[in-house]
């Protein structure tokens, strides 16, 4: 967007206004500044346009650009300067449906300029401080639709990420705590184991010349047998989930010295 101002002394001499002449441009304009040709009393900070004075006899030049991004198909200008508009034209290029309107202009037509169309009206006298309002409807736009899908996708895709990475951490945690489990259930059977057996075979020691051997009446024993049978198959089960995590018992351990 563009302004192409001539501030206008009548009189014939400079004249120093005792409001300074500066004004804002509306809110979403980005990147303003002066086009080559405007006087070096203007300047431009941010979104503020201010014109120095003293304003010599005739027309002061003042030259502005800013840019809007348009998301919609519709785009509504307000604009407020500090002296009366007496005579003035809006001029807007036409893409595809492009209408213009506004309360302030009037003679409105199409104007085909260097292969382009463009619209264009006269506006009435507008008051100083008063705003100039221009509406421009049926504009070409970009479809914001395909940019927030994919903002979601990749939304969706960190989401499942990051509860891809918390689950597989709690899975490794439960893992490690039942390979603990395991281990120390497994080394307990086979102290148990152990134990069973120093305790068999203390028995069949102590056993006297001319006697039974109470070591072989133990042999027999339904107690022994049934505890012996418990240890062994509760081993074989804890070594069963032990291989099923690809888990090897440790060298040096209890399992050795059973062996």
């Amino acid at each position: 967007m563009y302004y192409l101002l001539d501030i206008l002394n009548n009189a014939s001499v400079p004249v120093n206004p005792v409001t300074p002449f500066a004004f804002d441009m509306p809110s979403g304009a980005t990147g303003t500044g002066l086009l080559q040709g405007s006087s070096p009393l203007a300047s431009v900070s941010g979104l503020r346009v201010t014109v120095n004075g003293p304003f010599p006899p005739g027309s002061t030049h003042v030259q502005v650009a800013t840019a809007f991004t348009v998301t919609s198909g519709s785009f509504d200008l307000v604009q407020r300067f500090p002296a009366a508009l007496t005579e003035y034209a809006v001029i807007a290029k036409k893409l595809g449906d492009t209408k213009m309107s506004s309360s302030q202009l009037a003679g409105q037509q199409a104007i085909p300029a260097q292969g382009e169309m463009f619209l264009g009206a006269e506006g009435t006298p507008v008051a100083a401080g008063q705003p100039l309002a221009v509406s421009l409807t049926d504009m070409p736009h970009h479809n914001t639709a395909p940019r927030w899908i994919a903002l979601m996708l990749a939304l969706g895709i960190v989401l499942a990420g990051v509860w891809a990475a918390t689950r597989n951490h709690d899975d490794a945690a439960a893992r490690t705590t039942e390979r603990k489990r395991l281990v120390a259930r497994r080394e307990k059977l086979l102290a148990d184991l152990v134990r069973l057996e120093r305790d068999h075979g203390a028995d069949r020691s102590t056993s006297g010349a001319g006697r039974p051997d109470p070591g072989e009446e133990r042999r027999d024993d339904p107690r022994y047998r049934v505890r012996r049978e418990e240890i062994v198959r509760a081993l074989e089960q804890v070594y069963g989930a032990l291989d099923s995590d690809d888990i090897t018992p440790e060298p040096g351990s209890a399992a050795g010295v059973a062996a």
